[in-house]
C-alpha cells in the first residue's frame, strides 16, 4: 500500500476512531508498554475490569488478577508526542497472553512520523507485529481481509515479514 493512501485513511474523519492492535504479548511486554506510556503521556485515568480507578500503572499489584486482566488507560501526550490523545485497552487473551489496542482520533499524520511513533511502541514491547485499522469491534486479531478495516500492518513496513 502506498504512503499517500495510508495518510488518507489515517486522516479520514468518518466518525470512527483508528486502532493500533498489538497482540501475542507476555506480561513483561505489557510492563514495558506501561513504562513507555507513563514516559510519554500524562495519565488521566486508569480503570480496571470492575470500573475501579487504579492508582498507578506502574504499581506491583496491577497484575494481581492475571486470570481476568483488563486495563483502560486514558492519557494526554507530553511534548513532542505525535498522537496527543491515546487510549489504551490491555486485555488478557489467554493464559499469559495479552493484547493491546490503542485508540486515537483520525488526523493528518505523515506516514513517516506515524511509523516512527509506532516503531517506538513496538521497540518497547519487543515485537514487530501490529495492525493499524479503522475501529471495528468485530475484528479478529490478524484478519487483513478486504472488509477487515486494516489500513496497514507489520508486513507492509518490515522486510522480514
Amino acid at each position: 500500500m502506498d504512503k499517500q493512501k495510508i495518510e488518507k485513511y489515517l486522516a479520514d474523519k468518518d466518525g470512527s476512531l483508528r486502532d493500533i492492535n498489538i497482540g501475542h504479548l507476555n506480561k513483561n511486554n505489557v510492563v514495558n508498554f506501561l513504562k513507555w506510556y507513563a514516559q510519554n503521556y500524562n495519565v488521566c485515568h486508569v480503570i480496571d475490569k470492575d470500573g475501579k480507578e487504579v492508582e498507578s500503572i506502574l504499581q506491583d499489584n496491577v497484575f494481581e488478577n492475571e486470570d481476568d486482566f483488563y486495563l483502560l488507560l486514558n492519557g494526554r501526550g507530553k511534548e513532542n508526542v505525535l498522537i496527543k490523545d491515546l487510549n489504551a485497552f490491555i486485555t488478557l487473551e489467554s493464559k499469559g497472553v495479552y493484547e493491546i489496542e490503542l485508540d486515537f482520533s483520525p488526523d493528518a499524520y505523515s506516514y513517516d512520523a506515524f511509523v516512527t511513533f509506532l516503531k517506538s511502541i513496538l521497540k518497547h514491547v519487543k515485537t514487530k507485529e501490529f495492525y493499524v485499522k479503522y475501529e471495528n469491534v468485530s475484528w479478529q486479531y490478524g484478519d487483513t481481509s478486504s472488509d477487515s478495516g486494516v489500513i496497514f500492518c507489520h508486513r507492509d513496513i518490515y522486510d522480514d515479514k
